[in-house]
C-alpha cells in the first residue's frame, strides 16, 4: 500500500515483454506480429469499413486512451460551381489536395449526376487553417476559384 492506495511493483522483465509484444501495434483493436505487416498497413491507402474511415495511429509505450486527442479528421467538402468537365476522379483528386488528402468521392459526383456541387471526402488537420477557396489553374491562360 502507498498510503491508502493499493500498489504493485512490476518486474522489469514483464514490462520489457509487454513492450516487445506491442512493438508492431496500432492504437485500436488488433495486433500485428511483424514489421512487414505494419509497413503494409501503415503505408497503404485510407482504410474503410462500410462508409466509415478507420484512422490509425502508431502505438507508443506511453499511450493513454483517456488523454489521446487528434486534430486530424475526415470531412465532406463541397466544390460549388465546379463544371461537369472537372467531375473526373483524377481531377477531383488534384483539386482536393488543395484542402487535404482525398479519401473518397461521393457516388453521385462520380456518376456525374446533376447537382450544384461536387462532393469529396477529405482528411484535414483542424489545427491548421482551412482554405475557403482554391485557385485552379489550367495551363498558362485559364484559372478560376
Amino acid at each position: 500500500m502507498k498510503g491508502n492506495i493499493p500498489s504493485i511493483r512490476m518486474p522489469q522483465k514483464v514490462d520489457e515483454k509487454g513492450l516487445l509484444y506491442c512493438k508492431f501495434c496500432f492504437i485500436g483493436r488488433g495486433f500485428l506480429t511483424c514489421e512487414e505487416d505494419l509497413r503494409s498497413i501503415w503505408g497503404g491507402d485510407p482504410w474503410k469499413f462500410g462508409d466509415q474511415i478507420f484512422q490509425l495511429s502508431k502505438w507508443t509505450p506511453d499511450f493513454d486512451p483517456a488523454v489521446h486527442r487528434t486534430s486530424i479528421t475526415a470531412v465532406w467538402v463541397k466544390f460549388p460551381k465546379l463544371g461537369q468537365q472537372y467531375w473526373d476522379y483524377e481531377i477531383l483528386m488534384s483539386v482536393a489536395r488543395g484542402v487535404g488528402n482525398l479519401v473518397g468521392v461521393d457516388k453521385h459526383t462520380l456518376n456525374r449526376e446533376f447537382s450544384f456541387f461536387a462532393l469529396v471526402l477529405v482528411e484535414i488537420d483542424l489545427a491548421n487553417p482551412i482554405p475557403d477557396k482554391i485557385l485552379v489553374e489550367e495551363g498558362e491562360s485559364k484559372s478560376f476559384f
